[in-house]
This record gives structure tokens, sequence and C-alpha cells, in this order.
């Protein structure tokens, strides 16, 4: 069967292999196709019925594919709606409760000292935890020995390394882990907090614990009180330097 001219870049039906179509402009040209098709087809060799059923299956299968596709892209829009409306609804629901969470900042009041908290992947000969001040200087160096796997914590009284205590602020934390037999520990820096406001950052909620901001996908435990994850208190011994 022979092409029509100027009715697109498609081929007619049973002459060859139809391409894809996916837009509403290729939906309109296909359709002009069919109808000039039918127009101008051969009065000796008429279309067949197999040729124009596999057309209008073939149309028929672009317009499901299309409406699938806004639907989807709805049904995406609506998840991400309803799950920011969930983390919200949430967030508000934990003031007033202690929240453990990924953070490698502590906030220091400059009077009462405060607990560093860490999760080890392995069982560690020392764990060394570092304060850092805002110009990256060290301001104090803690140790604790033969840490057990999972939770720990060692505690800074808020003075630097020559026993004179530091404004209060913001400090960053940071903390190494070696094995007891050489080799370094995968390490996690924590904090352990109660958790006093929420704030919203462009629609996602951002909690205010112990002063500092602390964002909701980084909470991995949610506590009635500031206890220690691990209640038995001597599942590890604490040395300080």
């Amino acid at each position: 069967m022979n092409q029509v001219e100027g009715a697109g870049s498609f081929s007619v039906a049973g002459a060859g292999e139809a391409q894809p179509l996916s837009t509403s402009s290729e939906r309109d040209d296909f359709l002009k196709l069919l109808v000039a098709q039918m127009r101008f087809q051969d009065p000796l060799n008429p279309l067949e019925g197999s040729d124009f059923t596999a057309s209008l299956a073939q149309f028929s299968s672009l317009e499901q594919l299309q409406n699938i596709g806004s639907k989807l892209d709805q049904s995406v829009e609506a998840d991400l709606l309803l799950a920011r409306s969930i983390n919200n609804t949430m967030a508000a629901t934990l003031i007033g409760k202690s929240v453990r969470a990924v953070s490698d900042q502590v906030a220091f009041d400059g009077h009462r000292s405060v607990e560093l908290h860490f999760e080890l992947a392995d069982r560690a000969a020392q764990v060394t935890v570092e304060i850092v001040g805002a110009g990256g200087q060290t301001l104090r160096t803690l140790t604790a020995t033969n840490q057990e796997t999972g939770y720990g914590w060692v505690t800074w009284d808020g003075r630097d390394r020559n026993g004179n205590l530091v404004p209060a602020g913001e400090y960053q934390v940071r903390i190494t882990a070696v094995a007891p037999g050489g080799g370094s520990v995968a390490v996690q820096p924590q904090t352990l907090g109660e958790v006093s406001g929420v704030r919203f950052v462009d629609g996602n909620p951002v909690l205010i614990v112990d002063g500092r901001e602390i964002l909701f996908g980084s909470v991995l435990e949610i506590l009635e009180n500031q206890d220690s994850p691990d209640d038995s208190g001597d599942w590890f011994d604490r040395a300080f330097e």
C-alpha cells in the first residue's frame, strides 16, 4: 500500500512497523493519517479489516498509556503531600519527648556538663571524642576505653584542655574508634535531648532539641525521658582524660 504524502512521518498500517506514540500532538497526527489513509485508499485494493483494526488498537493503547501516565503523576504528587502531612503531624507530637538522633553538634549552655553520644558498629579498644571550636581547633579530647558494640557516651564538663570553661554555644564533635586488634571501627555521632519546639523549613519539619536544630529525618529513636538508651548503666566502662 502506498504512503500518503503530507500526512506526517508515520507509516501506513500494513506497510511496516508503526512508530511508538507518546504525545498529544502525535495522537492528532495519527488520527489525521488514519483518516487520510481511508480517504485515499486504492479502490482496487482497499484497506483490509485487520489493518484497520490494528490501527484502532494502537490508537486505543496510546490513549490508555497517556491516561495512566497522567494518573501516575497525580498519584506521586498526592503521596508526597500525604507523606509531608504525616511527617508534620508526627513532628508536632514529639514536643516534650526526648529523641536520639544523628548529629555531630553539641550545645553547651556555659554551665552544665553534656553527654556526647555515639554508636559503634563493632567492639572498640578506644573511642576518641574531640570537641572542636568554630575556628576548627580542637578544644578538648576525651577518650573512652573497652567499648562494646552499640551505644556509648562520654561526659564533657564544658572545659577546654587547660581547664577553662568555654563560652556557651554550639560545638562540633569528631569521634573515631580503634578496634582491639588495630584498625578503625565505624562510629556514628549522635545526640540525645528533649524536643522543645518544631520549625517548618520549606514545608519540612525541623526539631528544636536542647536549643539546636535537628532534622526530623535524622531521628533514630523516641524516648519518654532522657534516660540512656541502655538502662543497665554498667554495660561498659568509661575512662576520661
